[in-house]
């Protein structure tokens, strides 16, 4: 593991009237390795920040360290745009890649199904969710994947679903791990105009 200091510094007053996330001194070992230390970054609403370093960093790590999966010390704050003080941001999550049997029969209804419900699958109303579902597609531009196996998806197809997905409810802020990994050159284009609407 790489030992990596991140800091991203803006200033305070910038953030009048604009909801902002500050990471405060986060540090995460793995038993006695460090992964990173005093990460320190103030992003504002509507920024887009990037991540950048060798594999191995700790950057995935620092992503799962803000969404609560991994223990790790440090703060994070969230100031709302009402300049409300909240440490429970929604947050939406693009993983790297997701792990699943592709011979499964699961669709991509199914599959959204599954993360909305609180009921398992089989006790929902697939009726009543289908427009809901439908209109989270609409905005990445996949309606059109709702019946399609999960398995038969491209790379490019997968990752705006997961999109559309991290996208419901609207987030605060919104987590993309190497979102256009084994994406292709249309689906890349494709990608970077949804994020950037």
């Amino acid at each position: 593991m790489f030992k990596r200091k991140y800091h991203h510094n803006a200033s305070s007053e910038d953030c009048n009237k604009l909801c902002c996330t500050k990471i405060e001194n986060f540090s995460a070992h793995a038993g006695d390795t460090e992964i990173f230390t005093d990460v320190n970054m103030h992003i504002h609403c509507g920024q887009l920040t990037a991540l950048i370093g060798p594999n191995g960093a700790g950057k995935s790590t620092l992503l799962k360290c803000i969404l609560g999966q991994v223990p790790h010390s440090g703060k994070l704050h969230y100031v709302d745009a009402k300049g409300k003080h909240t440490g429970n941001p929604i947050i939406g999550y693009v993983p790297q890649y997701l792990r699943f049997d592709r011979t499964s029969p699961t669709s991509v209804m199914d599959f959204f199904a599954a993360c909305l419900s609180k009921y398992p699958v089989w006790l929902c109303s697939m009726k009543k969710l289908r427009p809901k579902v439908l209109e989270s597609l609409c905005r990445v531009k996949a309606e059109h994947l709702i019946d399609r196996r999960l398995g038969a998806l491209s790379g490019g197809e997968m990752q705006r679903v997961l999109l559309s997905l991290a996208l419901n409810p609207m987030p605060d802020l919104l987590l993309l791990d190497e979102p256009v990994s084994g994406v292709d050159h249309n689906g890349l284009k494709l990608f970077y105009e949804i994020v950037s609407e």
